[in-house]
């Protein structure tokens, strides 16, 4: 009888273990799958930011028109007109700050690159570096063989590096915005689809 007692205590005290380690799995795993959505959600909320702050620069710069004369510095230092850079009707910018998220600039450079849109004569880089030794500095760690520029007494293009990030821009000859897009590290398709769309334009 002892023995019967043993083994039906034994039998309670394992099975109210076996509940306790169930059902501090089952919080274990619902605590994980908390932690995944709402690491999923602020990856969602982060990209939706992104995407409407990118639309709201869109909306406010499209069709701006630069000024008559803005200039751009060599890394010679030569001052010139950015309109005569253009060697055909569209030339596409890719502006950015030395200011700007790293990653962003990163990985909008790993898209240029992919797409060879450095390789275009209609191509042109344009930053805000004050030391030239920062610029080829730049240059030498993303093996950049395509010249940068620098913003020199343009306001619209002072304005848009003060948005705080980088963007493309797709320039018509008469110096008026016809597309840009401030690309979003998320989203690279996006990027891709827009620097397609702008080479067909200029085919």
């Amino acid at each position: 009888m002892n023995n019967f007692r043993k083994i039906v205590i034994y039998g309670v005290i394992i099975s109210f273990i076996s509940v306790i380690l169930f059902i501090s799995y089952y919080f274990f795993l619902s605590e994980k799958q908390n932690l995944e959505l709402t690491k999923e959600n602020k990856i969602k909320s982060s990209i939706i930011h992104s995407l409407t702050n990118a639309k709201k620069l869109e909306i406010k710069y499209f069709g701006r028109q630069l000024e008559c004369v803005p200039l751009i510095i060599s890394e010679y230092d030569d001052t010139i007109s950015l309109s005569e850079y253009y060697p055909s009707q569209y030339t596409i910018a890719f502006l950015y700050s030395e200011f700007n998220c790293q990653t962003c600039v990163d990985s909008a450079l790993q898209i240029l690159y992919e797409e060879r849109l450095d390789t275009l004569d209609n191509f042109i880089f344009i930053s805000t570096y004050k030391r030239k030794q920062d610029l080829y500095e730049f240059k030498k760690m993303n093996n950049i063989k395509s010249p940068i520029y620098r913003v020199n007494n343009s306001e619209l293009l002072d304005s848009l590096i003060n948005e705080n990030a980088p963007v493309f821009l797709l320039i018509k000859d008469n110096n008026l915005i016809a597309s840009l897009l401030v690309p979003i590290k998320e989203e690279p398709e996006l990027t891709r689809y827009w620097i397609g769309e702008c080479i067909k334009n200029m085919e």
